[in-house]
Parts: structure tokens; sequence; C-alpha cells
């Protein structure tokens, strides 16, 4: 296998862009997350996002679309999720994540972040899909934060926005 800097695939260390981890490794990563927010924030911990609720149909698109790009040889490999902030139904600017493909070459697929002091110019399949009206069916977004409103559950949602499921 190809080694990666000084990253070795044959040994633990080797980015795997994620890995499944035991229920008590996740434990213990959250309770820190949490512990070191209410340190830094000075926030109580009910008032943390810890986390975001994504539904499965729009994963499973998300996922299609992915699955798509690749049957026509775009060379994805992986997902970055990136914090944002979010406008809600009830909170302004609360905090999101916003999940993108990345390329095998570690390039977003659609370009949705310029980093500071970068002058990268958008790919072309980004400056295309920006343009696209079904660009956003790549892109998820506007995630429902966790604690407090990730509990509720679909029909408390729709029945406070006057939707139909």
């Amino acid at each position: 296998m190809k080694r990666v800097g000084n990253l070795n695939p044959k040994q633990n260390n080797f980015m795997r862009h994620g890995k499944k981890i035991p229920l008590a490794e996740a434990r213990k990563n959250i309770r820190k997350f949490v512990d070191d927010e209410v340190k830094r924030s000075g926030k109580h911990e009910s008032d943390l996002v810890v986390g975001h609720r994504i539904g499965l149909t729009l994963m499973k698109k998300f996922m299609e679309d992915i699955e798509e790009l690749r049957a026509n040889h775009v060379e994805i490999d992986s997902v970055r999720i990136y914090y944002a902030k979010s406008n809600r139904l009830t909170v302004n600017d609360e905090y999101d994540v916003v999940m993108v493909p990345v390329l095998s070459n570690g390039s977003d697929y659609y370009h949705v972040y310029d980093k500071p002091g970068s002058t990268r110019v958008a790919a072309a399949a980004s400056v295309a899909a920006l343009t696209s009206s079904t660009a956003t069916s790549s892109v998820i977004g506007s995630s429902t934060p966790c604690p407090n409103v990730c509990s509720i559950t679909t029909a408390n949602v729709v029945s406070a926005i006057g939707a139909t499921p």
C-alpha cells in the first residue's frame, strides 16, 4: 500500500476518514467534548448543541447522489462535515453541520468553503453545480440540533410548521 506522509496504512494511526468505534469510546469522546465546552463557554450543559439529527431518507438520497457521481467516474471517496450556523424555526444562528462529498484528492466536490488566505478557484463541477437547480441534492444542511430540538418527533415538527407529512 502507498505510504502517505508519516502515516503507515499497516499501522493503527493510518487516516481512514472515520471508523466504527465502540460505544464506550463514543460516550467518553462526547462526554469530553461536553465537559470542555461547558468550561470554555460557561454555558450549562443543557444549553449546548452536542449533536445533530439528520433524517435517514435524506441520508439515503445523499448517498444515492454520491453513488450516481461515482458511477460516472467521479472519484468521491468520503464526506466532509463542516460546522455551520443556520436559522431555525424559533432560533437564529443555531449550530448546524453541512455535509459535502469529497474527491479522492481531498477537494470538496461542491465548493462550499473558502479557507482563509486561499486563492482556490472552484472546480468546474462545483461551478456547474452552483448554477444547477439540483445542486442542493448532494449537499446536506439544516440538521436538527441536539439536545432539546432533536428529540422532537417528526409529527410534532410537521404540526409546529403547519405542514402535512
